[in-house]
């Protein structure tokens, strides 16, 4: 029997594999298989060709079952029917095939016959020519041997009717059961096409039906769909009015937020404003005062002397007598002018405590330097690290740089040694864009400006401008550089801080902890910092962290500054509740309340002594700067009062150490400044 080659195999597989939609598994098999060097011809291979081959072996293997149930002298050879029959032919073919085949077979099969019967006949005539040879030629016996003979062909010709009659019976069985077999064959093919057209006619009605079922779930998946378009497009809809009402209630919201902000800000400035300018007012009235009290008694004293002159001209008429009385008369019009205008020659010094006395002392104007430019109030100024050059910032909407060496100018007004920082664009200054605070870079290379607009900016020496940093949404009360100088810190009245990245010229962070505005910042080292605002909270901040590293709450007003000492280990606080406080990373609480203030205290400082300083040999002392009118040096490891600086008659609102921790300076709403000696405590 003819066998199917592996390669034919295994394109019909491959087929199979490409028909039902395995394309990676044909893949696979094609690369494998080498199906592209494969000699056969796709085009003549039906669809299908391996399920075709597989039914077809079934329905040959059935048929072969069927046909050996028939005799023995069927021909069971099969060899005839090749692969590609059973691929390309049906069974009825097949059928026709089998039954030539057959027919074939008994034809051949009864030739042979024929031809033995004939061979026999034949040896039967040639063994009677030799018998009847030998009787001729021995001529005895002659009768017997005829009788011999005779029954010899009798015997001879009664088993060829046997085997004839016997052969004649065989054919007619084996015609009986080619003809049983044949109607079996019709029967089970006529079987099998009722069978065959029944399926088809089930297999038309079930794809039919499938056909409903597929177009009633596509209508419904249709239908599904559609529905589910509408309510994701009524959903989108109403996400997108949602979103749009929240935008617009967001957007309300965070204008009223915005207006309560500015109001809060504004609310704030004019605080603050108040506060300074309520002694500004006091002090302004009093001057009026004066002002209206000696224009009264000048008006006054002329009104005497005229009075006087008329009554020196009837003295000339009288006696000595009236001369002396108009003579006592003016000397006392003149000491009453001299004590008005404030010349009288025993005009006491101001008071001072007992603990502190002070030494009043005049400054030489040789000894002045004066720098003339801003035209409005400076808010703050700052000495470089080289102390070379001094930064000033105003109300005037600019800072400057001032060139200050001992041999210079003593009054600073021109252009060659002042550069000026405009905040503004064009020549009309922009009060939204006083400045506010400023701070040296490390190196002395780089200051940066904050303002009323939000805005810090940063300039080198030469004022040109390098970077403008804007996110804050409101006036910048304080900035810091932190000591490597890669980042610049920034406080707003927004309510946040941020750490910018001075390279990028990028905020790093922004960090919004507070719920008021950030009054005042200050590194602890690198990356660590504390923040104070309006809303008596103090945080410690963390470059990289998104909440406070450390929470400090205590005070009861607001946080008006906050002050790191030189090790970074105590963190100082003042506050509108009169008290300053001292608080240790190790706790959560203050480590010192120190209460001894009468009135609100604007500032601190820590001096340049104690350890991580370079004068370690020396107390570290904290002084505190009030609206009493006095400065407290504070003795921060006992939490105790050291001395009470009470030179000065109006609020306080600066304090400096000398570099060398010796000298205190403090600035007042008086006009004056006083340097305080730390070891006697006194002016």
């Amino acid at each position: 029997m003819t066998s199917m080659t592996s390669v034919e195999l295994n394109y019909l597989i491959f087929r199979y594999l490409q028909e039902s939609g395995f394309t990676h598994s044909a893949f696979a098999l094609g690369y494998e298989a080498a199906i592209n060097k494969c000699p056969i011809d796709g085009n003549l291979v039906p669809p299908g060709a391996l399920i075709t081959f597989v039914q077809k072996g079934l329905q040959y293997l059935e048929m072969e079952a069927n046909l050996n149930n028939s005799d023995a002298d069927v021909d069971e050879d099969f060899s005839f029917i090749q692969p590609m029959d059973l691929i390309t032919k049906d069974v009825n073919e097949l059928r026709r095939m089998v039954k030539e085949k057959r027919r074939s077979s008994r034809k051949d099969r009864e030739k042979e016959c024929e031809k033995d019967r004939d061979r026999e006949r034949k040896r039967g005539r040639d063994n009677r020519r030799l018998d009847k040879e030998k009787e001729v030629k021995d001529g005895e016996g002659k009768e017997k041997d005829e009788k011999t003979v005779r029954e010899k062909d009798e015997k001879v010709v009664k088993e060829k009717d046997e085997k004839a009659v016997k052969e004649k019976d065989e054919k007619a069985a084996r015609e009986k059961d080619e003809r049983i077999a044949r109607e079996k064959e019709e029967k089970a093919a006529r079987e099998k096409e009722e069978k065959a057209a029944r399926e088809k006619e089930e297999k038309a009605v079930r794809e039919k039906e499938e056909k409903a079922a597929r177009e009633r779930d596509e209508k419904a998946a249709r239908e599904r769909d559609e529905k589910a378009a509408r309510e994701r497009d009524e959903k989108a809809a109403r996400e997108r009015d949602e979103k749009i009402a929240r935008e617009r209630d967001e957007k309300v919201a965070s204008e009223r937020e915005e207006k309560a902000v500015r109001e809060r800000e504004e609310k704030a400035v004019k605080e603050r404003q108040e506060k300074a300018g309520k002694v500004k007012e006091e002090k302004t009235g009093k001057e009026r005062d004066e002002r209206f009290g000696k224009e009264r008694d000048e008006k006054v004293g002329r009104e005497w002397e005229e009075k006087a002159g008329k009554e020196e001209e009837k003295a000339k008429l009288q006696d000595g007598h009236s001369d002396k009385e108009s003579v006592i008369e003016r000397e006392e019009k003149n000491f009453i002018k001299k004590e008005d205008n404030g010349v009288c020659a025993d005009l006491e010094p101001m008071d001072m405590s007992p603990s502190a006395p002070t030494l009043e002392c005049e400054i030489s104007a040789s000894d002045v330097t004066i720098l003339e430019g801003h035209t409005s109030e400076v808010c703050a100024c700052a000495w470089s690290p080289s102390g070379s050059l001094l930064a000033s910032g105003s109300g005037d909407s600019t800072a400057r740089i001032w060139a200050m060496s001992e041999g210079s100018s003593k009054l600073y007004n021109g252009s060659t040694s002042i550069v000026v920082l405009k905040h503004f664009k064009g020549n009309t200054n922009e009060k939204s864009k006083d400045v506010t605070t400023l701070d040296w870079n490390g190196e002395g290379t780089l200051l940066a400006t904050g303002s009323y607009d939000g805005q810090a900016r940063i300039w080198n020496i030469n004022g040109e401008l390098r970077s403008t940093l804007s996110k804050h949404k409101g006036p910048i009360f304080s900035l810091k550089w932190n000591k490597k100088g890669d980042y610049l810190l920034t406080g707003s009245c927004d309510k946040t801080a941020i750490v910018w990245d001075v390279k990028t010229e990028e905020p790093k962070q922004q960090f919004e902890f507070h719920s008021g505005p950030t009054l005042d910042v200050d590194w602890r080292n690198n990356v660590s910092f504390a923040t104070s605002s309006t809303d008596n909270m103090i945080y410690v901040c963390k470059v990289g962290e998104n909440s406070p590293v450390k929470t400090y709450a205590g005070h009861q007003g607001e946080v008006n500054c906050v002050k790191w000492d030189p090790t970074g280990t105590l963190l100082a606080s003042c506050s509108d509740d009169s008290t300053a406080k001292v608080w240790s990373m190790k706790q959560d609480g203050f480590v010192h309340d120190l209460k001894d203030h009468s009135k609100e205290i604007y500032t601190i400082r820590w001096s340049p002594t104690g350890s991580g300083t370079s004068n370690p040999n020396q107390q570290l002392v904290l002084a505190s700067a009030s609206f009493d009118s006095t400065v407290k040096l504070w003795d921060v490891e006992l939490g105790k009062l050291l001395h009470s600086l009470n030179g000065h008659r109006e609020a306080v609102y600066s304090v400096a150490f000398s570099p060398n921790g010796e000298y205190l300076a403090s600035g007042s709403l008086d006009r004056s400044l006083h340097v305080w000696s730390l070891k006697e405590g006194k002016s």
